[in-house]
């Protein structure tokens, strides 16, 4: 490219300079021409490519980022549904794992319960025994 454009400077200096120095050779002028237009179509050509070159190279950049971003995606939605899934299942456990020290809270208060009506039952016997021994009966008898 930069040849180009200096060929297309060298060819309009030369006409300039030889047009200085001497009578216009117009087959020479339109030689110059010619390569001058011929260096500006190159020029227009090259430059044509390069944005054409520039934008596929957007374009496909740009495609494989959007590709990324829709794996990423789809790997962040799988992630959402695993920690989802995770947490049902901590749910869960924690569930089976209340229900399990309910039962057994249960199960020591239905035993404590039972403990304290027996404790109540000889604190009823004893005060009867005492009751029964003011009056002259023997506490040990039944």
């Amino acid at each position: 490219m930069r040849s180009f454009w200096m060929v297309l400077f060298m060819s309009i200096c030369a006409e300039v300079v030889y047009a200085e120095t001497g009578p216009l050779d117009t087959q020479v002028s339109m030689w110059n021409l010619i390569i001058a237009g011929l260096t500006l179509v190159a020029a227009a050509v090259t430059i044509k490519n390069r944005v054409n070159s520039l934008e596929e190279k957007y374009q496909g950049e740009h495609r494989k980022m959007e590709q990324q971003q829709a794996a990423q995606a789809l790997i962040n939605a799988e992630f959402r549904e695993k920690i989802h899934h995770n947490e049902k299942k901590l749910i869960n456990q924690e569930k089976l794992i209340l229900e399990r020290l309910l039962k057994q809270e249960q199960i020591l208060f239905d035993r404590l319960d039972e403990r304290l009506n027996r404790f109540e039952h000889r604190i009823d016997f004893i005060i009867k025994a005492f009751g029964e021994g003011r009056r002259g009966g023997d506490i040990l008898e039944p």
